[in-house]
């Protein structure tokens, strides 16, 4: 380790307490890009409108027969959120992203939940009127509900969540 590296974690131990919500949040961002390819083995890069790629398969299945049909490298762009912010407003611009990136990796460091949604059914869905960036993994119950409401959003990030990613986390 660098004398640099050595310095950078001293300081960061000594004064992530007195970190604003928004430095601690920007601090996990990073964290979260790092441990997301780590785990997931995903190559991290600061591209254009991305932080990762890696690489997709494509199979094809003919009756009981399984035929590898393509390989493609895809760009995947990561968002990290964390309680750290009272927002549930997820930091993301179609303008700027769109046609950047594959799959968005939506991953809530505080949960320790991940979820990789398609970038078209994602732009798909915030082109819809209405629809905001809203993801609140836990709404509360509203006056005149007796289940909670989950925004379009949040219910994307659900059909795509990774549902053993607390075991890989845990693993490492």
């Amino acid at each position: 380790m660098k004398d640099i590296d050595k310095k950078t974690l001293k300081f960061l131990n000594n004064y992530y307490s007195s970190f604003s919500d928004n430095g601690k949040a920007s601090t996990s961002g990073y964290l979260g890009e790092c441990i997301l390819c780590d785990i997931l083995g995903w190559k991290q890069i600061d591209g254009d409108g991305y932080d990762a790629e890696t690489e997709e398969i494509s199979y094809v299945k003919v009756g009981f027969q399984i035929l590898k049909d393509t390989t493609r490298t895809v760009r995947l762009e990561i968002k990290t959120m964390t309680d750290n912010t009272d927002t549930h407003i997820l930091p993301y611009s179609s303008e700027s992203k769109k046609g950047k990136h594959h799959y968005l990796v939506v991953y809530f460091f505080t949960h320790d939940r991940v979820s990789i949604i398609p970038h078209d059914e994602l732009e798909d869905l915030l082109s819809q009127d209405g629809v905001g960036k809203t993801i609140n993994l836990n709404p509360g119950i509203r006056h005149n509900h007796s289940k909670p409401v989950y925004s379009p959003l949040t219910k994307l990030f659900f059909k795509h969540e990774l549902d053993n990613f607390k075991t890989l986390l845990n693993e490492r």
